[in-house]
This record gives C-alpha cells, structure tokens and sequence, in this order.
C-alpha cells in the first residue's frame, strides 16, 4: 500500500484558493491610454456630450478606471462606452466618450478628452 498524501494536499489547497465566494483578484495592468476625440463638436458648459473617440480596445475580465488627472481644460471624461454594452467576459471596444464639459466651446477632431487605466479581474 503506498499513499499520494502530498499531491492530495496540493490538489485540496489548489480548490479551496479557487473558492472565492464573491471575492475579486484584480491585478493592475500596465496600460493607461488617451482617450482622442474622433470629431469635431460644440460643447454647452455642464452638459454632458457623448463625443466618438478613436476606437479602445477592452480585454475580457478587464474593468476601465478613468484618470482623475485632468487632460482637457474645457471639461472632464466621465466614462467610455459602445454601441451596445457587452459582457464582462467579451472584448469590448470603447467607441464614445461620456465629456462634462465646464465652459463652452467647441472639441475638435484628434483633441485628447482624458485617459483610461485598465484592471484586470477574474
């Protein structure tokens, strides 16, 4: 009789590290990027515009954080999104920014709005 009590233990820690219970591993990656208008557009002080950017690609399992850090003395970017919101688990492409703009004026076509960082989870 001989036993496999050390590939048992391993096995055993292994599942119960995958046992997360509404836990979330984020791991930071290195990758910020500028989100760049892709036209030209008035905006209204304190009224929010979605403007189409240069297209971000979105890995699966990875959440966007917006750069607190201001790019655009007209305003702020206050999200990304698409035209239909995909799943989690897909890759998904920023299309449009979400601008609060602070005073009037006018964005053009290749001006920087902001930044994003990404996050992966799983």
């Amino acid at each position: 009789m001989f036993r496999i009590t050390g590939k048992i233990a391993e096995i055993e820690l292994h599942s119960k590290e995958k046992d997360y219970k509404g836990e979330l591993k984020l791991e930071l990656l290195s990758k910020k990027e500028h989100v760049i208008s892709d036209e030209d557009i008035e905006i209204k002080k304190g009224i929010p515009m979605k403007i189409k950017i240069k297209k971000i690609e979105i890995k699966p399992y990875s959440l966007t954080i917006v750069s607190g850090y201001s790019l655009n003395t007209k305003g702020s970017l206050l999200s990304i999104c698409e035209d239909v919101p995909m799943p989690y688990d897909s890759t998904r492409y920023g299309k449009y920014a979400i601008f609060m703009p602070i005073e009037d004026g006018k964005i053009k076509s290749g001006e920087v709005l902001g930044a994003v960082m990404f996050i992966h989870g799983e």
